[in-house]
């Protein structure tokens, strides 16, 4: 398979696995619409660059969370890059846009949502590690009770750490 292949079939895993879960969330691309949004600013993280830069490569996996009942507004997103050479996928930015409202499926599980989609690609495509670039110091404590590992300004953990917190989120511990 070639990487849009494996990307679509890997959002199509992810929906799944989301629908199992109950959040009602629909899960895919990021959008032309989505993509104008982001970049006209909507995010604390500069999308415009991070989309530009990253978005455009051949191995990007990009991901937008919305609610299933308003696939209008975007609610999560996150977008990374597989490194083929490293077997690395590179994890670039990681933002929820639902900080405001107390009561959503994804309060508080944005980053698990990145997990189970990093999982899953990881896996498809044969890969080895995922890595989170130029995470904040102030994120790293919470990031490693998910098992990633400090690796100076980055974080990581491999496809079998990645397995069993994906198996951890998914079956609700």
């Amino acid at each position: 398979m070639n990487a849009d292949q494996i990307k679509s079939a890997v959002l199509s895993a992810m929906q799944v696995v989301t629908d199992e879960m109950g959040l009602e969330l629909a899960v895919g691309p990021i959008n032309e619409l989505d993509w104008a949004y982001l970049s006209g600013g909507y995010g604390h993280l500069n999308w415009e660059a991070g989309l530009t830069e990253y978005g455009n490569m051949e191995w990007s996996f990009d991901v937008a969370l919305k609610l299933q009942s308003d696939t209008r507004l975007l609610n999560a997103a996150v977008l990374g890059v597989f490194k083929p050479e490293t077997d690395t996928l590179e994890m670039h930015f990681v933002e929820s846009f639902i900080r405001r409202e107390e009561q959503h499926q994804l309060k508080g599980r944005v980053f698990e949502m990145m997990i189970i989609a990093s999982f899953l690609y990881v896996a498809a495509v044969g890969g080895s590690t995922v890595r989170l670039m130029d995470v904040e110091p102030e994120l790293m404590a919470y990031y490693h009770m998910f098992g990633f590992q400090v690796d100076g300004q980055d974080m990581h953990q491999s496809l079998a750490g990645l397995a069993a917190t994906f198996a951890r989120i998914t079956e609700g511990d």
